[in-house]
């Protein structure tokens, strides 16, 4: 299976441990590729062709994200899983707002009865279930 197919770029290369799965590598095949640096593991469950790209200096340059920075939110919220969502400052650097100070760590807002989240450089919210399927779903 052709990794770069799995892992396309529209996505920053990401894809998690279920989408290569669905894809036809079974979970031998991912760390055998990881072994021989074909893949990256990202995060916990989320892998890449190459590792991610550095975090510029400023996340916002002329209204457009920097893709370091952008790719990392991805493999966060991608090892989160679907009940997750990017909250605060991140969210706000996600639309292209300016911000006086921007965020350093991954700011996620994820339901109050979610089981322990622990993410080296992520700042976990815990809401109300509502909450954030509200602000998800719009």
């Amino acid at each position: 299976m052709e990794l770069a197919v799995v892992c396309p770029p529209s996505r920053q290369g990401l894809a998690t441990l279920a989408q290569l799965k669905t894809a036809g590598v079974n979970r031998h095949a991912v760390a055998k590729a990881v072994r021989d640096a074909v893949l990256v593991r990202t995060h916990r469950g989320v892998y890449s062709p190459a590792a991610l790209p550095e975090v510029a200096t400023h996340l916002l340059s002329g209204g457009v994200i920097d893709k370091g920075y952008l790719a990392w939110v991805r493999s966060v919220l991608l090892s989160l899983g679907k009940d997750c969502m990017a909250a605060r400052r991140t969210a706000a650097a996600l639309w292209g707002f300016d911000m006086y100070i921007e965020p350093h760590d991954v700011e996620v807002a994820v339901p109050l009865d979610r089981g322990r989240t622990s993410l080296v450089g992520v700042l976990v919210l815990r809401r109300s279930r509502t909450a954030v399927s509200r602000h998800v779903l719009g």
